[in-house]
C-alpha cells in the first residue's frame, strides 16, 4: 500500500514519464515485455532535441530508489557501476533486484536546454519523494542533488548551494550527529584502529602510483594562490575571539551530551602526547622552526603587537580570569606543572652550560628565555657531539 502512495503521490508531482524503459544486466532483448537494449536507449537519447534531461531509476513494483540528472550515457552509469565491486545502496538496490530475477526500470522524467535546469529539476524530484538516508523517503541519493556533470562557474554555485541547503535539515543534522558517534566508537578501542592503520598501509603499498597521483594533485590544489588565499582566511577565523568562544561554547555542550565520548577522546589525546615517536616528531618540529631566523623574527613580531592591542588584551584576561574561577584543580595542576617544568628547564640550561665550558665547545647555545624544547634539543647535540669527539679520539 505504501508504495501505492509513493507512485500516486510521485504521478501527480511530475505526471507522466515520457517513456519507461527497463533493461537487466547483461540483456540483449528487443524492446518487448518492457526491455530495450541500451543501443535503442542511446538512440532516443541521441534523437532528442534537448541534451539535459532528468531520470528515475524504479524498481519493479514502481518504488522509485534513485533521482538523477545528466546526459549522453548517464542513465546507464548506474548499472554499469553495480558490476563491479563499488558499494554503495544504490548499487545494492540494483543487485539486489538483479538476485530477484528483476529489472530495473528506468524512466525520462524530463528534457533540459541547461545543466542548472536540470539540477533544478532533480533536487525538486528529490526533495519530494524523499531519501532514505535522512528517513525522509525510498531514495537512495545521498545528496540533495545538482553535485553532477560539467565543470562550470554557475554548475558549481549550484551544487554548493544544493548540498549545503540538504545538509542545514534537522533530518540530515540528526543523522550525521550519529554517524559522528558510530565512528567515534568505532575508533575507540586499540584495536579497531591498529586495523585501520594497517588497511591504509596495505592500500599504499599496493597502489604506489595511484597514491602518488593522489598526493601531487593535493599539493598543487595546496600551492595555488586561490586555495592559500582560502586556507589563510579560515586560519584568521579561527584565531578571532568570537570564533574561539563559539567552539569552546560547542565543546561544552558535546561534552555534557556524550560523557563516556568525551572521556574516550581525553584518554586518546594524553595517549597521544606519551608516544615517545609523536613526542620527538613534534619536538624535531618546533626545533626546525627555531632555527629558522626569518620565520622566527616574524612571528615574534606579529605576537609582540597582537599583544600590545589593547582590546585583545582586556578580552584575553577577561576570558583568563573567567577559566580560572571556574577551574581551579585545573589552575593548581597547570602551576604545579609549570614550576617543574620550569625547574627541569633550569638544570637542562645549567648542564649545557657547564658542558659547552668544561669541554670548550663550539656550539651555539639558545637564547637563556628559550623554552624547554630548545635546551633539550641543545643537550641532545651537545651529546652527539662528545660522542663524535670520543669516537675520534679512540680511532
Amino acid at each position: 500500500m505504501g508504495d501505492d502512495v509513493i507512485g500516486q503521490a510521485l504521478s501527480a508531482t511530475i505526471g507522466e514519464p515520457q517513456r519507461v524503459l527497463a533493461h537487466p544486466r547483461g540483456s540483449n532483448q528487443s524492446a518487448t515485455g518492457g526491455s530495450v537494449m541500451a543501443e535503442s536507449i542511446l538512440a532516443e537519447i541521441h534523437a532528442a532535441k534537448k541534451p539535459f534531461y532528468v531520470y528515475i531509476l524504479s524498481k519493479p513494483d514502481g518504488t522509485p530508489f534513485y533521482v538523477g540528472a545528466g546526459k549522453g550515457k548517464r542513465i546507464l552509469a548506474h548499472e554499469k557501476q553495480a558490476r563491479g565491486n563499488g558499494k554503495s545502496h544504490k548499487l545494492s538496490t540494483i543487485r539486489k533486484i538483479w538476485r530477484d530475477g528483476g529489472e530495473v526500470v528506468r524512466a525520462f522524467d524530463s528534457w533540459h536546454d541547461t545543466e542548472i535546469t536540470a539540477f533544478d529539476r532533480e533536487i525538486e524530484l528529490i526533495d519530494f519523494v524523499g531519501r532514505r538516508d535522512i528517513k525522509t523517503g525510498p531514495l537512495t541519493n545521498e545528496t540533495g542533488g545538482g553535485e553532477r556533470g560539467d565543470f562550470g562557474p554557475d554548475v558549481v554555485r549550484r551544487r554548493t548551494i544544493a548540498i549545503r541547503a540538504s545538509r542545514k535539515t534537522p533530518e540530515y543534522q540528526k543523522w550525521l550527529s550519529s554517524f559522528r558517534e558510530k565512528q567515534l566508537h568505532r575508533f575507540s578501542t586499540e584495536e579497531a584502529r591498529r586495523l585501520h592503520s594497517e588497511i591504509n598501509k596495505q592500500w599504499l603499498k599496493d597502489n604506489p602510483e595511484l597514491a602518488e597521483e593522489i598526493f601531487r594533485k593535493q599539493r598543487e590544489s595546496m600551492r595555488t594562490p586561490e586555495m592559500r588565499s582560502q586556507c589563510s582566511d579560515r586560519e584568521k577565523k579561527k584565531s578571532s575571539p568570537e570564533h574561539s568562544r563559539l567552539l569552546s561554547e560547542r565543546m561544552k555542550k558535546w561534552t555534557l551530551e556524550h560523557p563516556e565520548l568525551a572521556e574516550v577522546y581525553k584518554k586518546k589525546r594524553a595517549a597521544a602526547f606519551q608516544n615517545d615517536r609523536i613526542r620527538e616528531a613534534s619536538r624535531a618540529r618546533i626545533n626546525k622552526w627555531l632555527r629558522n631566523p626569518e620565520k622566527f623574527l616574524l612571528a615574534k613580531a606579529k605576537r609582540a603587537k597582537t599583544l600590545q592591542d589593547p582590546e585583545f588584551r582586556k578580552a584575553h584576561s577577561a576570558r583568563m580570569l573567567e577559566w580560572n574561577r571556574s577551574n581551579p584543580d585545573k589552575v593548581a595542576a597547570a602551576t604545579k606543572a609549570r614550576i617543574e617544568m620550569m625547574q627541569e628547564r633550569k638544570s637542562l640550561r645549567a648542564k649545557c652550560l657547564d658542558l659547552v665550558s668544561k669541554y670548550h665547545l663550539q656550539l651555539a647555545v639558545p637564547h637563556p628565555r628559550s623554552g624547554i624544547a630548545a635546551w633539550q634539543s641543545c643537550y641532545s647535540d651537545i651529546t652527539e657531539l662528545l660522542k663524535k669527539e670520543t669516537t675520534s679520539c679512540r680511532q
